[in-house]
């Protein structure tokens, strides 16, 4: 059979087409709140006088009060008279006005002088915490640097011995706060600013 047979044998046949069917998808809409009411047990005065709630104090009572309000029978003690001592009476000496030294200008005083003691090569080299088997080799570069005419932050450091030799021959600048024989409590003591 052809294909135009096959239309043409569908045209003439009844044929029922299904309905549509409904979708499956249910819309789901959101429900609105119930408000409950619920009635109250008691009917509802109009007049309700708000309650008062009575607070009873207590005051301390003093015993002035108490001899007050409780009477009693006191005998007076009798008074015995003594005799009168009289004080010598006592002169106050007016202070003596003391008038300063006439004005002189103030001297000025000269700070003490401190002096410098200029280590020993020896010395610096012993300051500076470098193994002694690299004496010469510190020594040598310590001339250098002060025959040297440069200016400049590592030199100025050497020209002043501020400076270790390492164990693999570097040269090592050593800060300008000397801690060598500090306790680590005396140095973060130290100011800083």
């Amino acid at each position: 059979m052809s294909l135009s047979d096959f239309i043409q044998s569908l045209q003439t046949e009844d044929i029922t087409y299904s309905t549509p069917t409904e979708p499956s998808i249910r819309v789901i809409t959101p429900e609105k709140p119930q408000i409950r009411v619920i009635p109250p047990e008691k009917p509802i005065e109009e007049n309700i006088k708000p309650k008062t709630i009575k607070i009873k104090l207590k005051a301390p009572v003093n015993k002035v009060e108490q001899t007050v309000t409780q009477p009693q029978v006191v005998e007076q003690p009798k008074v015995i008279e003594q005799p009168k001592v009289v004080e010598p009476q006592r002169v106050v000496e007016q202070p003596k006005v003391v008038e300063p030294p006439p004005y002189e200008p103030p001297k000025q005083v000269e700070p003490p002088k401190v002096e410098k003691k200029e280590l020993t090569d020896e010395e610096l080299f012993n300051t500076t915490g470098t193994e002694f088997s690299k004496k010469q080799l510190w020594l040598q570069y310590y001339e250098q640097a002060k025959n040297s005419r440069k200016q400049n932050p590592i030199v100025d450091r050497m020209k002043l011995g501020r400076f270790t030799i390492t164990p693999d021959n570097k040269v090592l600048l050593l800060p300008d706060y000397d801690i060598v024989g500090k306790d680590p409590d005396d140095v973060l003591k130290d100011k800083w600013l």
